[in-house]
């Protein structure tokens, strides 16, 4: 089912909340370039470690700049239609 988690979840988050699930992540789309993140996980066994990232604060405050700007940029940067 798509979208059943929140949107503001980082891949760092979403990666530790299936870490400590028991999931392997085994593949993470380029979710800059898209509205959606998408995670592939494979259950992991049961002694595995369960080792993931955690967010740094002021990453995740660089990466809604840098968004916000591409998309400005973008948006801005598009012909406009003519009547």
């Amino acid at each position: 089912q798509p979208d059943n988690n929140c949107f503001r979840f980082s891949v760092n988050t979403l990666h530790g909340i299936l870490a400590e699930n028991r999931f392997t992540p085994e593949y993470t789309n380029r979710y800059i370039d898209h509205d959606v993140l998408c995670v592939i996980s494979k259950k992991s066994e049961k002694n595995a470690e369960r080792k993931w990232s955690k967010d740094d604060y002021r990453e995740v405050l660089n990466f809604f700049d840098r968004w916000h700007a591409e998309t400005q940029k973008y948006y801005y940067s598009a012909p406009e239609e003519k009547n």
